[in-house]
């Protein structure tokens, strides 16, 4: 991880759009909890998929971290101001998006959502403690087969996507 708001390094494909999504950690009794959007079905990309907020970095956007929050409070009405930015994750191309999303890592010991959100972008929020994505629970489970192209998750029945489970892999890494 890497500290610090600063921008990511440049990219050599250069076509991708750059892109942000807010890894909110939530204390919680059971530890570290994730913030997660369940999508909502009528999107035409991960509809009804669980996915970290966020989205796609706009003008008037102060890098990455500005793009993270600004979205987050957007999708879910979070309260930025209770967010205490870590750092960054390296970015992940999304190709078939062609997006380049560069993982903000944040905490906050109590979610603060307003009533305000987009339910044409999200369907629902849910928090997941961090820990129960190592354990093969019914209710989150991780199959045993991991596809070249990354892992997966599912959540009670509902997929977590592709690059939300890769950057959940990555933190679990960093935490053993």
């Amino acid at each position: 991880m890497r500290s610090g708001a600063g921008e990511p390094e440049p990219h050599a494909t250069g076509t991708l759009r750059p892109a942000a999504v807010l890894v909110l950690l939530i204390d919680s009794d059971d530890g570290p909890s994730i913030l997660l959007t369940k999508r909502a079905t009528a999107l035409a990309n991960y509809p009804g998929v669980l996915v970290f907020p966020g989205g796609s970095a706009e003008t008037g956007d102060d890098g990455p971290v500005a793009t993270a929050l600004r979205e987050a409070a957007e999708e879910t009405g979070i309260d930025s101001t209770h967010v205490h930015i870590i750092g960054s994750l390296p970015p992940v191309e999304l190709p078939a998006t062609r997006f380049l999303v560069t993982p903000v890592v944040g905490w906050c010991t109590r979610l603060q959502l307003t009533d305000m959100f987009n339910p044409q972008e999200v369907a629902a929020t849910v928090q997941i403690p961090l820990r129960n994505f190592a354990t093969t629970s019914d209710e989150l489970r991780r199959p045993a087969a991991i596809s070249t192209t990354g892992c997966q998750y599912s959540v009670e029945g509902t997929a977590v996507g592709e690059m939300t489970a890769t950057v959940i892999d990555a933190l679990l890494d960093h935490e053993r």
